[in-house]
């Protein structure tokens, strides 16, 4: 009995190793019969199949043009009146979205809020942001508004619209409207003194206009503060000053100084200038202008370093060179100060010699008469017989 031997999977004939041969050549017969019939049927079914490689034409799909027709081109995607695309968290790119998604305003252009022109469409999130600017009042009304001047705005919020006022006209003033004058404002204000801080207080530091300025004496003028006033006080003329008869009038320094050298010795005294005997052992004062008769000059403090005299000398050069000089007080000790007056006569006269007193207190000390210097005197030398100067003043005046 020959032993059953087949493939695994089609259950075609084999032969077995433990089979006569005559046995196996059957079942080899067999086994390829059946083979021969599959590979005859499955050439079968590949004649009625297409190549594996093969092409087709839209129009072979049923429906695919109208779903091809019906979708956007890849092209179209981000850019205007295309389609928006997506970002990497799946959200439309906010560069995409118009800005009334955002509340951002967006300028529209005129508006007629008398005619409505042009028509404002109901608020919504499309327009959100938009808005136009008034160029005509009017009273159209737009979401309960109606109260439009020139200037203003209308906002739409995404759900109504606003109206934002941009033409800074004040509805009312203490209660006031229309055409405000001063005196009904101030009226309707009725400011008080106590509503300005600190207004009484500073009132109360203020003098009443009842109060007076008075004068006395010289002074003329004055009187109560409801107006400016002037204090006038009488100034005396220099021939006033000179004659002292009038008690009316008020001497100013210059006009006493003026009536002082009027009436002064010889017309009056002039400061020519001021020697200061603080150093040296001599000081000159020379520049003296003409027409003096004679030279006054007040010793002041004056003391030296050591004993000696004051000695003066006189030039008509102006201190190229001094005439012979010769004391005018006695010897003063060291330190010791004293004062008096040095008069030099003759001064303006030409050809004639000088006189030259000095007096210490109330003592005549010395006079002598300058023989050598003949012309004018215009340089006046004084120095000190021993030592040098160490304190002091001279006073120079000159006597018309």
């Amino acid at each position: 009995m020959p032993v059953e031997n087949t493939t695994a999977n089609r259950g075609y004939q084999l032969p077995d190793a433990s089979n006569d041969i005559a046995d196996d050549v059957y079942r080899l017969i067999a086994g390829l019969e059946a083979i021969d019939i599959d590979v005859a049927g499955l050439l079968a079914s590949l004649a009625g199949k297409a190549a594996a490689i093969h092409t087709h034409v839209i129009a072979d799909t049923t429906g695919l043009q109208s779903a091809l027709d019906a979708k956007e081109a890849v092209a179209n995607k981000g850019v205007a009146n295309g389609y928006a695309s997506l970002d990497g968290t799946g959200k439309v790119p906010s560069a995409q979205l118009p800005a009334a998604v955002f509340g951002a305003l967006a300028y529209q252009g005129v508006w007629n809020a008398n005619t409505n022109t042009p028509t404002i469409p109901a608020a919504s999130s499309a327009n959100k942001g938009y808005y136009y600017k008034v160029t005509t009042a009017g009273t159209t009304t737009i979401d309960g508004e109606s109260d439009w001047k020139a200037g203003d705005w209308i906002v739409s919020n995404g759900t109504s619209w606003d109206k934002a006022d941009h033409t800074d006209q004040v509805m009312s003033v203490a209660g006031l409207v229309g055409t405000i004058s001063a005196a009904a404002l101030k009226a309707a204000l009725a400011i008080a003194i106590a509503d300005v801080s600190g207004l009484q207080a500073a009132l109360d530091a203020k003098a009443p206009v009842t109060r007076t300025v008075g004068v006395a004496g010289l002074a003329t003028g004055g009187g109560d503060l409801s107006a400016d006033r002037t204090i006038t006080v009488p100034k005396a003329s220099q021939a006033q000053a000179e004659a002292g008869a009038d008690d009316a009038s008020a001497m100013t320094p210059l006009k006493t100084k003026q009536a002082i050298d009027a009436l002064a010795e010889g017309g009056g005294l002039t400061l020519l200038g001021t020697l200061t005997t603080t150093s040296g052992s001599s000081q000159s004062f020379t520049g003296i202008p003409a027409g003096y008769k004679a030279l006054k000059c007040v010793l002041r403090n004056i003391s030296g370093t050591s004993t000696g005299s004051l000695r003066v000398a006189l030039s008509s050069n102006n201190g190229a060179s001094y005439g012979s000089s010769d004391n005018v007080g006695p010897n003063q000790a060291s330190g010791a100060s004293f004062g008096g007056i040095c008069e030099i006569w003759g001064v303006s006269e030409v050809g004639k010699p000088k006189t030259v007193i000095g007096v210490m207190g109330n003592v005549y000390c010395n006079g002598w008469v300058e023989e050598t210097v003949t012309g004018a005197i215009d340089a006046i030398r004084f120095t000190f017989s021993l030592g040098s100067f160490d304190a002091g003043a001279i006073d120079i005046y000159g006597v018309k």
